[in-house]
Formats: C-alpha cells, sequence, structure tokens
C-alpha cells in the first residue's frame, strides 16, 4: 500500500484528497485539535465557495462562520455509505444552503442604494450550477493540498521537508 494511499477500516486506499476518517471520528468525539485542523483545512476552501457564490466580501466571513457552526450542530449526521459520499460535497452543500439563507436575510432588508429594479435583476440571476467541473474540482483540490501542507509544514524538520519538497511535490 502506497504511503499516499492510507487504508481505512476496511483496507481499501483512500484518495489522497478525501478527508481523513480517523479526522471526522475524532471531530464527532469534540477534540479541540481535531476541530481547529478542520477548520484551518476547509475554512479557505469554503471562503472560496462563498466568493464563487458572490457573497461580498464583507459578508463572506459571517457566512464562513454560519458553515463551521452548522457543521458542528450536525457532524453527526455525517455519513459515508456510498463512494460518492464525500465530506467535502457535504461541506460544500452546507455553504450553498447558509450563502441562500444569507440571500434570503439580504432581500428582507431594505432596499439598497441600486433600488428596486438592481434588486429584481440580481434576483432573476440563476442559482449557480454546483455540478463540479473538472475545473473546479482540481481548483478545490488545489486549495486543500496546499493548506494541508501548511498545516504539516512545521512537524518537520526542515531539511526533511525539503528533500519531501523536492520528491513528492
Amino acid at each position: 500500500m502506497s504511503k499516499h494511499q492510507p487504508s481505512n477500516q476496511d483496507g481499501r486506499s483512500e484518495s489522497i484528497t478525501s478527508t481523513s476518517r480517523s479526522l471526522i471520528v475524532r471531530v464527532k468525539d469534540n477534540e479541540r485539535d481535531a476541530w481547529e485542523r478542520l477548520v484551518a483545512l476547509y475554512a479557505p476552501l469554503v471562503y472560496h465557495w462563498c466568493q464563487r457564490l458572490d457573497v461580498s466580501p464583507d459578508d463572506a466571513p459571517d457566512v464562513v462562520q454560519e458553515v463551521f457552526q452548522s457543521v458542528a450542530q450536525r457532524i453527526e449526521d455525517f455519513r459515508k455509505e456510498r463512494p460518492q459520499d464525500t465530506f467535502r460535497g457535504w461541506l460544500r452543500v452546507i455553504t450553498r444552503n447558509k450563502a441562500i439563507d444569507h440571500y434570503r436575510r439580504a432581500g428582507k432588508q431594505a432596499s439598497a442604494a441600486g433600488g428596486t429594479e438592481a434588486q429584481h435583476r440580481l434576483a432573476a440571476v440563476p442559482a449557480p450550477d454546483f455540478a463540479e467541473d473538472d475545473a473546479e474540482d482540481r481548483t478545490a483540490q488545489n486549495v486543500l493540498f496546499h493548506q494541508a501542507l501548511a498545516l504539516i509544514r512545521d512537524d518537520f524538520q526542515p531539511h526533511t521537508w525539503q528533500a519531501f519538497w523536492r520528491v513528492v511535490v
């Protein structure tokens, strides 16, 4: 078995881009360091998705916080029963729903300076298509990959990290 393909409880290899089952279990057990790692790993990706959903830069941190608040409340509901059930996909649905909630709340507030016509035009914009095309998936994987590398870099001596970087990356 490759070092880059950790095995899960069934002995099958997990994708390098999948979320570690052990991390999910530790998050479900409410381990502080697991939560910190999960948020550090996925917050940039959730923020990226918020940008793609046209959440304003001023509102995106609030939406990201709502996403992780929802994850904390619903993590026990996450199940990987089929190969297509992924934590990242589950997180993406939560992000989409929180962005929609954000727009609903914003729609109930007083009209912005653009006036009613501008608000109607914005409301007429179709919801983004969440079918994961190859480019979007590669971007998400790239964000996760670099975030994961940043999280583990301090766990290694500089010469070990340099050797890893030259051989693997």
